[in-house]
């Protein structure tokens, strides 16, 4: 049994011209080996950002790091 004890909200930008597929795809290549779920992704209206939840702080960090790197 998992016991989520927050979310943690992860902001990306300049992702305007990518398709929501292609950002979800970088994202599980640059976190492996470790196993994530993206929760409630969504774009921003004019689609320049994406955000989305993790239930975890440690992978809420790193995901933070890697910004602008995938």
């Amino acid at each position: 049994m998992v016991n989520v004890t927050g979310w943690y909200t992860v902001t990306i930008s300049n992702c305007k011209e990518l398709p929501s597929s292609s950002i979800v795809l970088a994202l599980k290549y640059a976190i492996l080996p470790l196993k994530v779920h993206l929760f409630d992704f969504k774009r921003s209206h004019d689609g320049s950002r994406g955000q989305f939840f993790v239930d975890n702080k440690l992978m809420a960090n790193r995901l933070k790091r890697i910004n602008g790197k995938v």
